[in-house]
Parts: C-alpha cells; sequence; structure tokens
C-alpha cells in the first residue's frame, strides 16, 4: 500500500487537533493566507503534513501522524524533478527524530524572541 498525499482546505479542524504543538503562529497564518499549504496521508503513512515553497526549495513546516517515515519518502518522491531540496521546520522532538531516518542534515538552529 502507498501512502497517498492530498491537499485539505484550511481551517481543517481535524488537522488543526492532530498538528498540535508543531503547528506555530506563524505556520497557521501562512496557511490562512495561503503561502503554505495542508495534506492528509493515508496509507503507509496516515497524518498532516503543512508545506511551503521558497524559491526552489519545499519547506515542511509541520507534521503529525503514524508512519510519517514513509510519509517523508512519499513527499520526496513527489518533489523530485521540482525542487532542488526539503528543508524541515517542525520543532516537535518526535519529527525531529525522524529526521536522520529520511536522509535529512542537520543544518543550523534557530532561536527567536518575540518583541510584539
Amino acid at each position: 500500500m502507498e501512502t497517498k498525499i492530498e491537499r485539505i482546505a484550511w481551517p481543517n479542524a481535524e488537522a488543526k487537533a492532530a498538528l498540535g504543538s508543531t503547528l506555530s503562529e506563524s505556520v497557521e497564518r501562512d496557511l490562512k493566507t495561503g503561502h503554505a499549504q495542508c495534506y492528509k496521508l493515508a496509507g503507509k503513512a496516515v497524518g498532516y503534513m503543512v508545506t511551503r515553497i521558497e524559491t526552489y526549495e519545499l519547506v515542511i513546516c509541520a507534521a503529525a501522524g503514524a508512519g510519517l517515515v514513509e510519509g517523508f519518502k512519499a513527499v520526496e518522491a513527489g518533489a523530485l524533478g521540482k525542487f532542488k531540496s526539503i528543508r524541515c521546520h517542525c520543532n516537535d522532538w518526535r519529527i525531529e527524530r525522524l529526521y536522520a531516518r529520511v536522509g535529512l542534515d542537520f543544518v543550523e538552529t534557530v532561536y527567536r524572541k518575540r518583541l510584539v
């Protein structure tokens, strides 16, 4: 069974609940403005991913679910020939554990202080 990836409309209460702590205020704002898209995963991977496009890079902004290694592989297969790289900004430790398993290399750590 393959992983099926389907773009879904935002807002979506089920996706928002599932994404939980992986969904930051800025990512939710990007979803509302159309700068990011939400996808539902079904099959070997079950859950949700939020992505946005930055020039030639596909950015995974949030993810939650089961079998996400297969989900990342499905996203990578769909991105081949369309993007130069995939970058992840998911700051949930459960997602970060998957990075090495899907071939993502550590590049940077980002800290932010809110001013407003």
